[in-house]
């Protein structure tokens, strides 16, 4: 048979291809119901605000007159 598989060759390929789509679907599924529960719950907002804070911080010390001098 030139370049024709048998069916049965065929559809364990198709089988394996379909089974492994499966699978990084369901990782890719997985990881945006884990940014949407992040989002949900307010994690974003909680950690901008303790970032804005951090960059307060940050500008203080460096606007404050050093007293190493």
């Amino acid at each position: 048979m030139d370049g024709v598989l048998p069916t049965e060759e065929y559809m364990e390929e198709e089988l394996l291809f379909f089974t492994h789509e499966r699978k990084e679907l369901k990782k890719v599924q997985d990881e945006l119901e884990s940014y949407r529960n992040f989002y949900d719950l307010g994690e974003r907002e909680v950690l901008m605000e303790e970032i804005q804070d951090l960059r307060s911080r940050q500008q203080y010390y460096i606007d404050s007159p050093s007293t190493s001098s």
